[in-house]
C-alpha cells in the first residue's frame, strides 16, 4: 500500500483505495486483451474479418425442421448451399444456388460457374409411368365387377362339385362290396 500512499496520500479511505485498485486492474486486463486480439495469430470468427473485405462465408438463413434437425442456407463466395444438419448424419440437399437479382439491383447478376463435381453429373429424371386406361363409368364398372364375381362363383361351384364327385367315387371304390346272401 505504500504506492497508494505516495501517489494519493495516506488520507484515502479503504473503500476508495479498493475501488481505485479495481479500476487499475480492470484497465490492465482490457489492454492485454486488446493487444492479444491485435497481435496474436489464431482463428478469428468475428463478423467483420479484415476491414474493407467482403466476408466469404456466412449463414444466410436457418429453419428448424424438428427438435433435432435444421435446414441451413450457407453462402460461400456468393454461391449458396442448402444443408440439413443435426440428424444421424448431415446432408447436402442442394449446391450451387444462385440468388435471383433484386428488384433494385443494377444490371444482370453475374453467372457463377458451378464449382462442385455434382454439377457435371446429368440430372436424374424419374421414369415416366405408362398411361393409365380410361376410367369407366361407375355403372359400367359395377356391372363388370358383378360379371367377374358370377364367373368366379360358377367356376368355384363347378370345381367344388367335381371334387365332391371324385371324392365320392374314391370312397366307394375303397369300401369293400358287401353282398346280401
Amino acid at each position: 500500500m505504500s504506492v497508494f500512499d505516495t501517489l494519493f496520500g495516506g488520507e484515502l479511505p479503504l473503500v476508495a483505495r479498493m475501488l481505485l485498485a479495481f479500476v487499475v486492474i480492470f484497465g490492465l486486463i482490457a489492454v492485454l486483451w486488446f493487444l492479444a486480439r491485435r497481435f496474436l495469430p489464431g482463428a478469428r470468427l468475428d463478423s467483420q474479418g479484415q476491414r474493407g473485405r467482403q466476408p466469404r462465408l456466412g449463414v444466410i438463413d436457418a429453419y428448424a425442421v424438428d427438435t433435432r434437425r435444421k435446414l441451413v442456407l450457407v453462402r460461400r463466395d456468393n454461391v449458396e448451399h442448402l444443408v440439413m444438419i443435426g440428424g444421424p448424419n448431415d446432408v447436402v440437399i442442394e449446391t450451387g444456388i444462385h440468388r435471383a437479382p433484386r428488384p433494385g439491383a443494377r444490371g444482370p447478376a453475374p453467372a457463377a460457374q458451378p464449382t462442385t463435381p455434382t454439377a457435371l453429373i446429368p440430372e436424374r429424371t424419374a421414369p415416366v409411368p405408362p398411361p393409365r386406361p380410361p376410367i369407366p363409368d361407375a355403372a359400367e364398372a359395377a356391372s363388370e365387377l358383378e360379371m367377374a364375381l358370377k364367373q368366379s362363383f360358377q367356376t368355384s361351384t363347378a370345381k367344388a362339385a367335381q371334387t365332391a364327385a371324385q371324392t365320392a367315387a374314391q370312397t366307394a371304390a375303397a369300401q369293400p362290396q358287401i353282398r346280401p346272401e
